[in-house]
């Protein structure tokens, strides 16, 4: 599971932010309530997730497991979308 954490972590570096502010987790399970279950173990004050909207037209804003940690987080969910999704959908960065 070593690629799966690589990505974001290098994501995070070129962005600027230190590798010790940024918690990177593997587990295997249901994604949303493997990460909302994490987050509250954790006493974490922030998701932060990114959106592709691959939900398709049911769930036009978010994704499905976006939506599922949305409604059962108990702290503050934060969506990032990709550049190239505004792009996709003309909206511009």
């Amino acid at each position: 599971m070593k690629h799966v954490i690589e990505h974001p972590r290098q994501t995070a570096a070129a962005a600027g932010i230190p590798d010790d502010r940024v918690r990177y987790e593997a587990e295997s399970g249901d994604p949303g309530m493997t990460i909302v279950a994490r987050a509250f173990a954790l006493r974490a004050d922030t998701i932060v997730l990114g959106n592709h909207r691959r939900g398709g037209p049911a769930l036009p804003f978010l994704g499905s497991t976006v939506e599922q940690i949305g409604r059962a987080a108990s702290c503050s969910v934060l969506t990032i979308r990709s550049p190239h999704e505004r792009l996709l959908y003309g909206q511009h960065p």
